[in-house]
């Protein structure tokens, strides 16, 4: 999903319902709860190893060898 669609939907539920705290949930099958504390942050994503790194961490491990560019996206992270 991208940022554009998200600020869509929660500006729509932010107009109906006024200004919300925010959950996440723990995995794709709703099995827990809990409000986001964090703002949002650039990162790089992994799909194949459902991995985040904080784009500082991620630029370190380019330079010194050990992961490789092809392998993450750059994605903004919400919680």
């Amino acid at each position: 999903m991208k940022i554009s669609r998200i600020i869509k939907d929660l500006t729509n539920i932010m107009k109906k319902y006024g200004d919300l705290d925010c959950v996440y949930t723990i995995d794709e099958e709703g099995n827990a709860y809990h409000k986001v504390y964090f703002r949002p942050s650039i990162g790089r994503y992994s799909e194949a190893w459902y991995e985040y790194l904080p784009e500082q961490d991620f630029q370190i491990l380019i330079e010194d060898g050990t992961i490789k560019d092809r392998d993450y996206e750059r994605v903004a992270c919400v919680n």
